[in-house]
């Protein structure tokens, strides 16, 4: 491929897309030496059968780049310059070019899947490149064999391609839970601003899959759609097992599901009537109403009580890093006036928020949504 552009710049782009990448190291690749190799192999990936790729190493070295490693994010570029795929390296191994297996080349999926064809078709491309290296080829050479995961499809505009989840959310919104969430499990995105209060946003897409237009909700990779921030959150730490969102344990994990469900039914409940008394009443009047929002804040600062006095932190929820109860229970006291009431009545809860907002995890999402 030509000279490939600056990681920021291709990042700006992405991000200009609505695209959020997970922390983790991120490196460029391209595929093929000429637009139509590139779109083949391009090609071969966004349908199924390659899942790997390899490069040669005297090339890498040539131009002071690093041999990836497991977990790299990859924004594979197509032979313009412009973000095609998102993939996600899983096992590196660098190897003289004759010993490579017929079982990589079944992986790589090119042409018949054979290793001779993939001896070919790679003989032909690795010596295209000591040309330009100025080198012999060899079948010695070291080549570079990555297998990776495809996480998403960025050239086309439907709301969810090939594993890439969309969230539908605003700033200041539930929808920063599910971001956090999101990032711990290694999961890139795509954000849709959304909500009932922005009629410039995304709301007739968001009603299309959510007739009640909540935020925030979640389209997974297949399609099939997530509401509910307690559910959204379960559903991410079972699919994440390793991410650290639910305790590995049963009796752990029931008490974190029974926390979540708590705080969704009695605290996230009460904030709807604080938010909006006029659907919970039928009077008119604005003292009326104003009594019904009153009545609703104070058993929403009830059920905080109640939940600090019922789920202990030492010093997260569970395990030493926030997990899905610790998100969802700093996102959902930010509002209503539940911090000040529980720095006089429950001071403990409240310095257990806040080393929760701290942490590396969450902090850069709370940083958007609400500021420093």
């Amino acid at each position: 491929m030509d000279v490939l552009p600056s990681l920021d710049s291709v990042r700006a782009r992405l991000d200009a897309m609505g695209i959020v990448m997970p922390p983790g190291p991120v490196r460029l690749d391209g595929y093929g030496d000429s637009p139509e190799l590139s779109e083949e192999l391009l090609a071969l990936i966004r349908q199924g059968p390659k899942r790997a790729g390899t490069s040669l190493l005297w090339a890498l070295q040539a131009e002071n780049d690093a041999v990836p490693e497991p977990g790299t994010f990859e924004i594979v570029l197509d032979h313009r310059m412009e973000p095609a795929l998102l993939t996600r390296i899983t096992s590196v191994a660098v190897l003289p070019f004759d010993q490579v297996t017929a079982e990589y080349a079944a992986v790589e999926g090119e042409g018949d899947a054979s290793l001779e064809f993939w001896r070919r078709a790679h003989w032909a491309f690795f010596s295209r490149e000591c040309q330009r290296l100025g080198r012999e080829p060899a079948t010695s050479m070291p080549v570079v064999c990555c297998v990776f995961e495809l996480l998403g499809v960025l050239s086309h505009d439907a709301v969810a391609v090939s594993g890439m989840p969309v969230l539908f959310g605003s700033r200041g919104s539930g929808s920063a839970a599910i971001e956090v969430a999101l990032r711990q499990c290694g999961l890139p995105h795509r954000r849709l601003r959304a909500s009932s209060w922005e009629p410039d946003s995304a709301l007739d897409e968001l009603e299309f899959i959510n007739p009640l237009r909540q935020v925030p909700c979640l389209v997974l990779a297949d399609g099939s759609v997530m509401t509910e921030s307690a559910a959204i959150l379960i559903h991410l730490g079972l699919a994440c097992p390793g991410s650290g969102l639910l305790p590995q344990a049963a009796p752990e994990r029931a008490q974190i599901l029974r926390g979540l469900v708590f705080v969704a039914a009695n605290c996230y409940a009460a904030l709807g009537i604080n938010d909006y008394p006029d659907r919970w009443t039928l009077a008119t009047t604005r003292l009326a109403r104003e009594q019904v929002r009153q009545a609703a804040r104070r058993q929403l600062h009830h059920h905080w009580n109640v939940f600090a006095d019922t789920f202990a932190a030492d010093p997260f929820f569970h395990g030493t890093v926030p997990g899905a109860l610790d998100i969802l229970v700093a996102v959902v006291s930010k509002w209503a006036g539940t911090r000040q009431h529980l720095a006089k009545s429950r001071p403990a809860l409240l310095k257990t928020i806040r080393s929760i907002e701290s942490h590396p995890w969450v902090q850069p999402v709370f940083r958007e949504h609400w500021g420093a």
